[in-house]
């Protein structure tokens, strides 16, 4: 999402960003991983607060809370703190393997949520999301927070899963992102002794859904959640609806929560002090937005150049509160084109059907947003706990 990049090296930006999902369970007891906590933030906190404070330059315009190295880990409100006791110097070091860098922190009760230069990161006590987007290397980031996490957590991976979209300009991409392939390597290594499978839901000469899992057959349990996650990826948005993501005095991150009423995307209209919202206004233009409903995430993605536009939403909640979130989105950019793309819940077999989450709100003969488009779905796929389906809006006849 970093425009400035993306302005001096390329003519386009990589929109579709690449998603580790990773579950971690204590290795061992907490009281043990508490006393080697306590003992490095006495020895390195000074040494931590240097390079946290080289590696954020105030260039990146950070917010309060992510001008620190680390957050106490008595302001955390859960017994252990768990992988939120990672230091702040060790999250930008991660991030640093990823070629991308942190910009703003904010929290709840149950997550630490990161905006990156590139898209997002979300740390749960016992779980991780890193999602980026353009030339991102997500997998590089792999060996560093297995270190991390057995360092001051004393956790290691239970469950990983690494999925994506197909990507716009693959030649562009860095190994091990070059392909899927190259990717399930790294992957497999990266996450030895535990036993991965891949996916592709569709063909990969064309639209498809890059899926790799692997989990650990040891008889400590994380915590599953009981939710499904949605993926709406959407392609040639309306030039007349993207305006507001360029970055003008009037045009800002809070402008655009305010036009996209993304607070009540976040909150379903409820007030509660574990609904936080956060965005960023990327110069010359783009936008990134991150949001917590208790230990509900949501996070989209805007890249609004007209020859390569693209935007993304991805939610865990309840599946009832996913078609009108499609419908928001869809109504607010009119892309040409998009996917929707869901994953089952960790405790679950059943996938809710995408198609069936579009079709609901629209039927074939309903126009979306107005315009005398109607939707229509191309392809539907299932495969590995996900389920994928392509639609196009097409002008009635």
């Amino acid at each position: 999402m970093n425009s400035s990049t993306k302005s001096e090296t390329l003519d386009y930006f990589e929109g579709v960003e690449k998603i580790l999902d990773i579950y971690f369970f204590a290795s061992r007891h907490e009281d043990q991983a508490e006393g080697r906590l306590k003992k490095n933030d006495v020895q390195d906190n000074s040494a931590e607060r240097r390079v946290a404070s080289v590696l954020s330059p105030p260039s990146l315009s950070l917010s309060s809370e992510a001008k620190g190295d680390t957050i106490d880990a008595s302001k955390r409100h859960t017994p252990s703190g768990g992988l939120r006791l990672i230091p702040r110097s060790a999250w930008d070091k991660i991030c640093e393997a990823g070629q991308c860098s942190i910009l703003k922190l904010t929290s709840n009760k149950f997550c630490d949520s990161y905006i990156l230069s590139e898209s997002s990161l979300f740390v749960y006590m016992d779980r991780v999301i890193i999602k980026t987007c353009g030339r991102t290397t997500p997998i590089r980031c792999i060996p560093l927070l297995k270190a991390f996490a057995e360092k001051y957590s004393g956790m290691k991976i239970q469950r990983l899963r690494f999925q994506r979209k197909n990507y716009s300009f693959p030649d562009d991409q860095v190994g091990p992102h070059k392909s899927f392939d190259g990717e399930v390597a790294r992957l497999t290594d990266a996450v030895s002794p535990l036993k991965g499978e891949a996916h592709v839901l569709g063909s990969r000469s064309g639209e498809h859904w890059c899926v790799f899992t692997a989990k650990s057959w040891t008889k400590h349990a994380a915590a599953t959640t009981s939710k499904p996650t949605m993926h709406l990826i959407m392609y040639g948005l309306d030039s007349s609806k993207t305006q507001i993501f360029t970055s003008t005095t009037k045009n800002t991150a809070k402008s655009v929560a305010e036009t996209l009423d993304l607070r009540t995307l976040v909150s379903n209209g409820k007030t509660s002090d574990q609904v936080v919202l956060d965005g960023f206004m990327f110069q010359p233009c783009g936008y990134s937005m991150n949001g917590l409903d208790s230990s509900d995430y949501f996070t989209i993605h805007i890249t609004p150049e007209s020859h390569c536009s693209y935007a993304s939403l991805e939610a865990q909640c309840d599946a009832s509160r996913f078609p009108g979130m499609i419908d928001s989105m869809l109504r607010s950019l009119h892309p040409s084109r998009f996917a929707v793309v869901v994953n089952a819940a960790e405790n679950s077999s059943r996938v809710v059907d995408p198609a069936e989450l579009v079709l609901r709100k629209y039927s074939m003969a309903l126009a979306c947003d107005h315009s005398g488009r109607v939707v229509k779905c191309t392809s539907t796929h299932s495969s590995g706990g996900c389920s994928m389906a392509t639609f196009s809006l097409v002008k009635q006849q």
